[in-house]
């Protein structure tokens, strides 16, 4: 995690500097003891979301869905409707592949925590989309392996803490491996410092490519904040 000394240095060298998770609020505001736990969600799957506890994911079939004020824990939320939001919400210790699966467009997650248990074997991505999502205002702490993995959408003020803690991930903070419509990744802060007891990697901070396909619909970076890494700008 990056130190006192090191903040001020950004400040002396950016006295304009506003660093997302210092200077301003992300992740989830709500005590934990507020929260609606994910196993009192309804089993009905008729409902516009409901979970299923033999799977532990939340399914989303109504457009327009807003999910709030939710304890996921390890579940996953699989996104199959446009236009969901989640916001306020916590996920930790994720025990499939993803906390979040967007399957559709126009999804918004906002002020959510994200927290991973330091498990060398914990492997999850906390969000992975390949239509249009906006990310915004998030925190994403000590992440198995990648943090996000999108290929379409926004991505604002998120902060971002310690990837890769699974063994021999090489985890990068936001991971583009194609496009399918614009991305614009803006006024992050991507702290990769390297922790104690890590046994996999922060590989790259930013991790642009065409390894899933083509890459022609153009991915905008501005005003991000990146700390260590092995690159912190990968293309």
């Amino acid at each position: 995690m990056i130190t006192a000394a090191e903040i001020q240095e950004i400040r002396n060298n950016d006295p304009g500097a506003v660093l997302p998770g210092i200077d301003t609020m992300t992740g989830n505001p709500y005590a934990a003891s507020s929260l609606l736990d994910v196993t009192k969600i309804t089993q009905n799957n008729k409902a516009p979301y409901y979970y299923s506890p033999s799977a532990n994911i939340v399914y989303v079939t109504q457009a327009g869905a807003v999910l709030s004020g939710i304890n996921f824990g390890s579940a996953t939320v699989v996104i199959e409707a446009n236009n969901v939001t989640v916001k306020d919400c916590t996920f930790t210790d994720t025990s499939s592949f993803w906390a979040i699966d967007d399957l559709a467009s126009g999804a918004t997650v906002e002020n959510c925590t994200f927290t991973g248990s330091k498990s060398p074997t914990e492997k999850n991505v906390w969000i992975s989309s390949y239509q249009n999502i906006t990310i915004e205002d998030n925190t994403f702490l000590n992440s198995p392996a990648d943090s996000i993995a999108i290929q379409q959408g926004v991505v604002t003020g998120n902060y971002f803490s310690g990837q890769g803690w699974a063994t021999g991930a090489h985890g990068d903070a936001i991971y583009v491996p194609d496009t399918t419509g614009p991305v614009t990744i803006t006024d992050n802060f991507l702290d990769d410092t390297v922790n104690a007891g890590q046994t996999g990697a922060s590989n790259s901070s930013l991790r642009i490519t065409n390894e899933g396909g083509s890459n022609n619909d153009g991915v905008t970076v501005t005003g991000n904040y990146l700390i260590r890494d092995g690159c912190n700008f990968e293309t």
